[in-house]
């Protein structure tokens, strides 16, 4: 069998994965204003609605590395990208505090066996001897920069520059992740 340069398309995948699993988390924070003044909300109710993520990502890590195992990563990290993409649209959507809620939570179930999954990617994909550099480039790196193109990509580029309301950049943000889960 011939050996092949795969696994560095797998680690662009991975990069890109962690780019845009901390690109949808960090677009909340940029939302939140808005979303305040719309359902006229103070801290307290927000916090409530942002708990939807925090628990359902907390609970479902167990279950999503564990599907991971047994399904294959291929299969579970293409639809939990789906399936935070689809949280994300929620949000944009919400016509309510319920529905918003909804969102948060979705988003986090999708978001919880991630890093799970390219956990496992790397310890299939590479060898011993580089696996935490890789790790470290897409978990560490790849994800922080996820979290600095939230605000350049969506308040600078599609709100300010381009003059999209922050729901379509939302919306634009959603096609990102279904296009990336697709390519997965």
């Amino acid at each position: 069998m011939t050996a092949t340069n795969i696994r560095w398309v797998v680690f662009a995948l991975a990069c890109g994965t962690s780019w845009l699993f901390t690109l949808h988390r960090y677009t909340f924070g940029l939302i939140k204003a808005d979303l305040m003044r719309q359902f006229k909300l103070n801290n307290a109710e927000i916090g409530l609605i942002d708990s939807g993520f925090a628990i359902f990502y907390s609970v479902f890590q167990f279950p999503a590395g564990i599907a991971a195992d047994l399904y294959g990563v291929r299969l579970v990290l293409t639809v939990l990208i789906c399936v935070w993409s689809l949280g994300l649209a929620i949000h944009a959507w919400a016509p309510g505090t319920r529905e918003l809620w909804l969102g948060r939570a979705v988003l986090g179930i999708g978001q919880s066996g991630a890093l799970a999954c390219l956990n496992r990617i790397s310890r299939q994909w590479f060898p011993v001897a580089i696996r935490s550099s890789l790790q470290g480039l897409a978990a560490i790196t790849a994800g922080r920069l996820g979290g600095l193109s939230a605000n350049l990509l969506l308040m600078t580029v599609l709100v300010g520059y381009c003059g999209l309301d922050w729901r379509t950049g939302v919306y634009i943000f959603v096609a990102m992740g279904i296009t990336h889960a697709l390519l997965f």
